[in-house]
């Protein structure tokens, strides 16, 4: 567990996994500088910290934000986001700038950015703090558009990245075929693995009917879930392999235990909790949809494959992945592209690791210390990573 220091420097609050993932790697940077820390969390994002050794604590019931911001009296706040209209970011970063101390907000994705800092207000902005980091400059853009000043938000990649990559590089140092047969152990000699990645259930997030209506696939017919329509048409499409694929769904943090009970029969495996690095660099195919779990595959050189049901979603890819993996829009054309990918090897498409900022979690640190440099002799200057 990595130990946190008892003076604060810096605050830092995270309520979603993929906010979770990007500060993990940051704490012991910080540490290593010599500042003190100290990570709040709310909701799954405390398990996830906690599987990755960060040592966290829970919002203590009944404190405010004004509360939380007098007992650590951080010179700095950061917090992660996600699209909870509620979430205690909010309140956080608003009694942080009454009390004159400087706010950060972390991107981990470009999904719903005009909900990531907008609460319950019409207004994209309306909770924002002084700084936005993003993780690449097609992102950057789209605060920009929203009405952030250019200089406010500022591109230090994405540190979650960058500890993924070590994770590849890693498992590289590994017997492949050593790495299956521990986490697949009836999986058949020469039988090829696909990993289906959740998007969370339908119990979490229904589709409208006209949503479904303007989908490409079906699935077969009933499905009222994103996750599960896709997953119908890939199990489907697994069937017509003369040697059938070994398939595993990989459950979102968010998804329950019960949620694709009605597919187990047809599953090799559901995958919950835990680290899923290495289960993805085992695997001969990483499918899904435009989830970031979708970019890690890619990040540890897998094959992957994305099924976009509506041709404009296309757009909610995570930017290195656009125009660089194959994506597929119908039901004949998915199964063709699987027969093609399951037959070739890793991987096909150009790399993802050349569009990347490297070194972001020392970048991303730097930052940090400069606006907390900044802080001390009175300037709002832009910082630089």
């Amino acid at each position: 567990m990595v130990p946190l220091n008892n003076s604060i420097d810096i605050l830092i609050f995270v309520q979603d996994p993929g906010a979770a993932n990007y500060v993990a790697p940051l704490v012991k940077g910080i540490i290593d500088k010599g500042l003190g820390i100290k990570v709040l969390t709310d909701g799954i994002a405390r398990d996830h910290l906690t599987l990755r050794g960060i040592a966290n604590e829970p919002i203590s019931p009944g404190m405010s934000a004004a509360d939380v911001i007098n007992e650590y009296a951080p010179r700095l706040l950061v917090v992660g986001t996600a699209c909870n209209p509620d979430t205690f970011a909010f309140p956080l970063i608003h009694a942080a700038r009454d009390a004159g101390i400087q706010s950060v907000g972390c991107i981990d994705a470009a999904m719903n950015h005009e909900k990531r800092f907008s609460g319950r207000s019409d207004d994209a902005l309306f909770h924002a703090p002084d700084w936005i980091l993003v993780p690449d400059g097609s992102i950057k853009k789209k605060f920009v558009d929203l009405g952030a000043s250019t200089d406010s938000v500022i591109e230090c990649g994405h540190p979650h990245y960058d500890f993924v990559r070590e994770l590849g590089m890693k498992f590289a140092k590994k017997e492949r075929s050593t790495i299956r047969t521990r986490l697949f152990p009836d999986l058949k000699p020469d039988q090829k693995v696909i990993i289906f990645l959740s998007e969370v259930s339908a119990r979490l997030d229904p589709l409208k009917a006209e949503v479904i209506k303007d989908y490409t696939f079906s699935g077969r017919g009933s499905a009222k879930g994103r996750t599960e329509i896709i997953l119908e048409e890939l199990l489907d499409a697994a069937k017509l392999f003369d040697d059938t694929p070994y398939v595993v769904l990989r459950a979102h943090p968010k998804d329950d235990a019960n949620d694709y009970e009605q597919y187990r029969a047809e599953l090799n495996m559901v995958s919950f909790g835990g680290e899923p690095h290495e289960m993805l660099y085992a695997a001969d195919l990483v499918v899904g949809m435009t989830s970031m779990s979708l970019l890690e595959a890619a990040l540890l050189g897998c094959n992957v494959l994305s099924v976009i049901p509506r041709e404009f979603e296309m757009k909610w890819l995570p930017f290195p992945l656009k125009s660089r993996i194959p994506c597929v829009y119908s039901s004949i054309r998915l199964r063709k592209e699987l027969k093609h990918l399951l037959n070739s090897g890793r991987p096909l498409y150009s790399s993802v690791n050349d569009v990347f900022v490297n070194e972001s979690v020392v970048r991303t640190v730097l930052l940090l210390e400069n606006i907390l440099d900044n802080s001390i002799n009175g300037h709002r200057s832009t910082p630089q990573p």
